[in-house]
């Protein structure tokens, strides 16, 4: 806040603070190529029309306006002053308030190029404003956190709203203490954002079209899926501890390490944007922006913007954040983090019908751990625990990413394959039993497919169960799908 100038009597100042000045009045003022000087003679004890009280408290504010006197006079004027240009202001004028009163400021202080480039500002201000808020109010729609990362990251990219060529979010991995690459927007290459710039223009795209996805986008996603950022290394650290946003340049004084040793396999533009994404105080993340293909300063008024959108989508991304977590814990073990036995039989509903619509193949594999009971006698339930969740980790990776595994319960797993056929059931049983094996853990499973191996649907978790119990009563560390038995290891 502005300095209050000597002679400024109290109740005068207090007038000021009280009188009322829109929001967008003091953005326009705030756009002034220098702050607007304002000089106030006044009677004593006088009171000051709205206009008057309104450039003191945007003076007061220190919103575009710089209070210079306050001076005891036999009648009351207002001196403004822009640069070299200065206009007397008498209370005929004064005592409407002061957006009438700026047309004629404007005409009596601008340069016509000053007027056009103020208006040129406030014309890209309202748009981007407009569009981030529009943004906002996606992001606000989605109950999809990912979804609502790739909108965060349109908003600082898009040409309507913040117009960063490149943006990248990148995620706190608890287990190995970095930040990972999980989402970006923009071109990987100059190539691609000619070839994109040029399609925008020629089919004068909406921004409802530059919201949806794009294919252009998983180039860079790529790239950026491949860095780890470590909190206790720079550019990283720096971003964490600053309170505002920071600018980093790619190639920093001589001596210095580089800023963007992290960010080498996207080679960030200079200067960039690495900031921490925080709502309450959490770090929800940190987010990347550059304008790689053009390199120049940010402009500060453009830094203010993504500073305000970003506290803004912080706080929708953190509410977001809840609500999937909540959502998870309803649907996933807490153990090993696969699905639960109910969200299985859910998903298992909306593939049976798919199948009996499309009549389409549908497998199911029930997995058991052999000799669970004997590790928690011998070595303790943390040493069971354990062994489950090196089960589930296996299983993770083992399946595609459609596929439902989940923890069935006790030492007993399930993975619903939608649109896999015996052959490709018995190669997943093959993979799966070889790959634990291997690992020296001994695992028992049964597959079953529809319509193959069961006429009815709804059969076939019974089937896969019966085709387990053959591989426990065989001896274990086997399977059988359907009726063909599948040792492991053989190999």
């Amino acid at each position: 806040m502005a300095a209050v100038a000597r002679g400024l009597p109290p109740e005068v100042e207090r007038a000021a603070r009280l009188s009322a000045v829109p929001p967008h009045l003091r953005s326009t003022f705030a756009l002034l190529p220098a702050p607007l000087e304002v000089r106030v003679r006044m009677p004593e004890g006088a009171s000051l029309p709205p206009a008057a009280n309104q450039l003191i408290k945007l003076a007061l504010l220190g919103a575009g306006a710089t209070l210079v006197s306050v001076e005891p006079s036999d009648y009351l004027e207002v001196e403004v002053a822009l640069r070299d240009k200065r206009r007397l202001l008498r209370p005929a004028e004064l005592r409407g308030d002061l957006p009438t009163l700026l047309p004629t400021l404007l005409l009596a202080l601008f340069a016509p190029t000053d007027v056009a480039n103020l208006l040129d500002r406030l014309a890209t201000q309202s748009s981007r404003l407009a569009t981030l808020r529009l943004v906002t109010g996606h992001m606000l729609g989605t109950r999809d956190l990912s979804e609502a990362h790739r909108l965060l990251l349109v908003g600082l990219t898009s040409g309507f709203g913040l117009g960063f060529h490149r943006a990248g979010l990148f995620l706190y991995d608890v287990k190995r203490g970095v930040y990972v690459g999980v989402r970006a927007v923009g071109p990987a290459d100059e190539t691609a954002a000619h070839r994109i710039w040029e399609a925008l223009e020629l089919e004068d795209a909406p921004l409802d079209r530059i919201l949806a996805p794009a294919s252009d986008e998983m180039d860079l996603e790529r790239l950026f899926l491949r860095i780890e950022l470590d909190p206790e290394e720079e550019p990283a650290r720096t971003a964490l501890a600053a309170k505002s946003l920071v600018l980093f340049d790619r190639q920093p004084p001589s001596g210095r390490r580089p800023a963007s040793v992290g960010l080498g396999p996207i080679d960030p533009g200079s200067p960039f944007l690495l900031a921490a994404l925080r709502a309450r105080d959490e770090t929800l993340g940190l987010v990347f922006a550059d304008d790689r293909f053009r390199d120049g300063p940010i402009a500060s008024e453009r830094l203010a913007h993504t500073e305000l959108f970003l506290d803004q989508a912080a706080v929708v991304l953190e509410n977001l954040s809840l609500l999937d977590r909540v959502s998870r814990l309803a649907r996933t073990d807490p153990l090993t983090g696969l699905l639960n036995r109910r969200e299985l039989e859910a998903r298992f509903d909306v593939e049976r019908s798919r199948s009996e619509r499309d009549k389409a193949a549908l497998s199911m594999l029930v997995v058991d751990v052999d000799l669970l009971k004997r590790t928690n006698d011998s070595k303790g339930h943390q040493a069971g625990d354990a062994l489950l969740q090196d089960v589930a980790t296996l299983l993770s990776k083992s399946f595609r990413a459609h596929d439902a595994v989940a923890r069935f319960g006790g030492d007993e797993f399930v993975v619903l394959l939608p649109g896999s056929d015996p052959e490709a059931l018995r190669a997943a049983a093959q993979r799966v039993g070889d790959e634990a094996f291997r690992a020296g853990v001994s695992l028992s499973l049964g597959g079953a497919s529809w319509p193959v191996d069961t006429a009815a649907l709804d059969e076939l978790f019974a089937t896969a169960d019966a085709a387990l119990y053959k591989a426990k009563q065989s001896g274990r560390a086997c399977a059988f799908i359907g009726r063909e038995r599948i040792d492991f290891g053989a190999t």
